[in-house]
C-alpha cells in the first residue's frame, strides 16, 4: 500500500531545496567584501527611502485579494479592507516604524506551508510536491507597498528578455518573438537550434548574500535595501499536509518562497545579469528558452557553451 509523505517529509524536502550544494568560500568573501564597500559608499536616494503614506497603504490594501486563506495571524483581507481611518493611520504609523527601526514582529517570519501535488508526479516522493507560502495578511500588506513605490526604479534594471512579472511582457510576448525566430530562421534557410529550460526549485536557491548585493547595485537606498533583505532573513516555516497534519518548524536559509509578493520581484533582480552569449533568450520567470540560427548545426554549440556557463554559476 503507497503512503503520502509525512509533513516532516515535506519539510525536510522544502530545506533541501534551498542548500547549496557547493560554497566557494573565497568567492564568498569576495561578496562580503564588495558589500561591505557598497554599504559604505552607498548615497540614499530620498525618493526611495521616504515614509509610507496613508494613500499608499489604502492602495495596498485595495490590492489584497479577498477570500483567501488568513494563516497564521487569522487576519481575514475582509477585515483589513474594512479598516477605519483612525486603525489605518495607526497601521501605517506601525509599518513605518518597522521600517526605519529596521525590525519586523516574530509573527512576520513565520509562514504555513501547503504541499500540492504536482501534476503527473508520483504522490509518495516529497518531491513531487510544490511548496505554497501562507503569510500574514498584514505581512502581505507590508511587502505590497514595498513594489508599490519601487517598481518604477527597478524595472529599468530588468533584463528585456524577462517576461515574467515585468511591466508591460507576458507569456504572449516571449511566444510570439520564440515563433518569429524560428520563422525568421527558415525564411533565410538557416537551422534553428532550440534548448528549453525549466530550473529545478529555482526559488528556492535564491542566495540571500547574492541577492543583498545586487539589490545595493540596483538601487541607491540602503535603508529599503536593509529593510528588503530583514523581510527574508531568519524565516521559518511549517508544513501541512491535505489533510492538516502540521510537522515541526522549520528554517531556511536561501530562496525566495513562492507565495511572496515579492518573491517575483525579488528573483528577477536575482536573475538580471543572467550571462549574454551570441545566442536568443526568451525567458518568463525560471523557464528559460535558448536559441541560435545558422546555415549549419555548427553553431549549436554556443547552446551548449552557454548551458555550461549556467552549470558554473549556480
Amino acid at each position: 500500500m503507497s503512503h503520502f509523505p509525512s509533513p516532516d517529509d515535506i519539510g525536510r524536502q522544502v530545506v533541501r531545496n534551498g542548500l547549496i550544494k557547493s560554497k566557494d568560500r573565497k568567492f564568498e568573501r569576495q561578496i562580503l567584501t564588495e558589500l561591505k564597500t557598497l554599504r559604505l559608499c552607498n548615497t540614499d536616494n530620498p525618493d526611495l527611502n521616504k515614509q509610507f503614506t496613508i494613500e499608499e497603504v489604502k492602495v495596498g490594501l485595495n490590492q489584497l485579494k479577498l477570500g483567501k486563506s488568513p494563516d497564521p495571524d487569522s487576519i481575514h483581507y475582509e477585515f483589513l479592507v474594512n479598516l477605519v481611518k483612525n486603525v489605518i493611520t495607526w497601521l501605517t504609523r506601525f509599518i513605518n516604524t518597522c521600517f526605519h527601526n529596521n525590525r519586523i514582529p516574530k509573527m512576520w517570519r513565520r509562514a504555513s506551508v501547503i504541499a500540492l501535488l504536482k501534476r503527473g508526479k508520483l504522490h509518495t516522493s516529497p518531491k513531487s510536491y510544490r511548496p505554497i507560502s501562507l503569510l500574514c495578511t498584514t505581512f502581505k500588506l507590508k511587502e505590497r507597498l514595498i513594489p508599490n513605490q519601487n517598481n518604477p526604479v527597478v524595472q529599468k534594471f530588468l533584463l528585456h528578455e524577462q517576461g515574467g512579472f515585468h511591466s508591460g511582457r507576458s507569456t504572449v510576448n516571449q511566444t510570439v518573438c520564440l515563433t518569429q525566430n524560428i520563422e525568421q530562421a527558415s525564411d533565410d534557410k538557416n537551422v534553428c537550434g532550440a534548448i528549453f529550460l525549466d530550473l529545478s526549485a529555482a526559488y528556492h536557491i535564491v542566495w540571500h548574500l547574492g541577492l543583498h548585493l545586487k539589490l545595493l547595485k540596483l538601487r541607491a537606498c540602503q535603508p529599503m535595501v536593509n529593510f528588503i533583505t530583514e523581510l527574508l532573513y531568519s524565516r521559518f516555516f511549517v508544513p501541512y499536509t491535505s489533510d492538516r497534519r502540521a510537522s515541526r518548524p522549520f528554517r531556511t536559509k536561501n530562496g525566495v518562497a513562492q507565495g511572496y509578493v515579492l518573491a517575483s520581484s525579488l528573483y528577477n533582480i536575482y536573475t538580471s545579469d543572467f550571462p549574454e552569449r551570441s545566442v536568443k533568450r526568451y525567458m518568463y520567470a525560471d523557464d528559460v528558452a535558448l536559441t541560435v540560427s545558422a546555415p549549419h548545426l555548427r553553431k549549436r554549440n554556443l547552446l551548449y557553451q552557454t548551458i555550461s556557463l549556467l552549470l558554473t554559476l549556480t
